[in-house]
């Protein structure tokens, strides 16, 4: 539908951190024809993304993208002491020095937003430490934006250097019958 390739496209450009101007440069930089249909969505998809950024501003409301970058602004602001409004009533006060791990579960699913986040804190907390957990067979969420250089480059140096990548060899999560089974699709399908 439509419908769901413009939701994807504004998602992806915002996981990107891409305005709805630096979408217009980009297609005013590539060699397509306005009558052709890559452009005609292009620029279809980018004027339902400036309307889409209108109204969010509009109504005082930030979507999930939204609430991602601005946490990440919030850490470079406050640095250690943050304060975090759980609603109209109460606020938390957390000192970003006393965390010592973030555990990061559904690795597979991490996007630019959430290295922002991560990073962030730890360029405060040098102590902090984080631990990644994921499955490189589970990465189908491309479609929700994450993206697979932060899996498959886990330990480089624009991610986190520091970084070791152990594999977990055996599964309690159902019998070996099914685990050996399914291993030899996946070696048929390779």
């Amino acid at each position: 539908k439509i419908e769901e390739m413009v939701e994807q496209f504004i998602n992806r450009s915002k996981q990107r951190k891409f305005s709805p101007k630096d979408i217009e440069d980009q297609i005013n930089s590539l060699d397509l024809s306005p009558n052709s249909r890559v452009w005609m969505f292009y620029i279809f998809s980018n004027h339902c993304y400036d309307i889409y950024t209108d109204i969010l501003r509009n109504i005082w409301k930030k979507d999930y993208n939204d609430i991602l970058i601005e946490a990440t602004k919030k850490v470079h602001q406050e640095k250690w002491n943050i304060d975090i409004k759980i609603s109209k009533k109460y606020n938390i006060r957390a000192n970003l020095l006393e965390l010592r791990y973030i555990m990061i579960d559904e690795y597979q699913d991490f996007s630019q937003l959430y290295f922002d986040l991560v990073n962030a804190m730890q360029k405060y907390n040098k102590n902090l430490k984080i631990v990644c957990v994921g499955d490189d067979w589970q990465l189908i969420n491309s479609f929700a934006w994450s993206q697979w250089c932060f899996y498959d480059e886990y330990w480089r140096d624009e991610y986190f250097p520091w970084g070791k990548k152990l594999s977990l060899v055996k599964t309690w999560r159902c019998p070996q019958e099914i685990v050996s089974l399914s291993n030899s699709l996946m070696r048929w399908l390779w």
